[in-house]
């Protein structure tokens, strides 16, 4: 699923990007979704744990050239923040429930609580006992 297509000024509406939120978080064929930055380390953080699961996801670079055009990313940004409460990133959702930012998601996998979801859930993972997730950030220094 791509966000609306048109010329490279076309703007998305705010319905537009709401639109392209609730669509992608409800999702049955992709119900990990994380509206990320690839540059971000809390980004990487998060997708290093999902990856370290095996847990399959989507990611959505709101850093993207196709999320430039006009003002898609920005309209996003407001359309998640609007939703979550959040500005930052990542954004991660989970059958449509927002799960958070990465230190929410790694509290969730500490506590088994992230576990508990995706196993209810249906959605296969491997969850190693010793993994701290906070090691998975690309300059880990300190325990979040």
């Amino acid at each position: 699923m791509s966000p609306p297509t048109g010329s490279e000024t076309d703007d998305f509406t705010p319905q537009q990007a709401d639109d392209f939120v609730s669509t992608a978080t409800a999702d049955r064929q992709q119900p990990v979704v994380m509206f990320m930055v690839p540059w971000c380390e809390f980004c990487q953080g998060a997708s290093n744990l999902l990856k370290t699961m095996q847990v399959e996801f989507r990611a959505i670079d709101l850093d993207s050239e196709e999320l430039h055009r006009g003002n898609r990313a920005r309209m996003l940004r407001q359309a998640l923040k609007q939703r979550t409460g959040s500005g930052t990133v990542p954004q991660i959702f989970i059958c449509g429930r927002y799960i958070g930012g990465a230190t929410d998601l790694f509290d969730e996998y500490r506590e088994g609580k992230l576990q508990a979801w995706l196993q209810q859930s249906g959605l296969s993972f491997e969850a190693p006992e010793d993994l701290d997730p906070s090691s998975l950030l690309p300059h880990h220094h300190f325990p979040l």
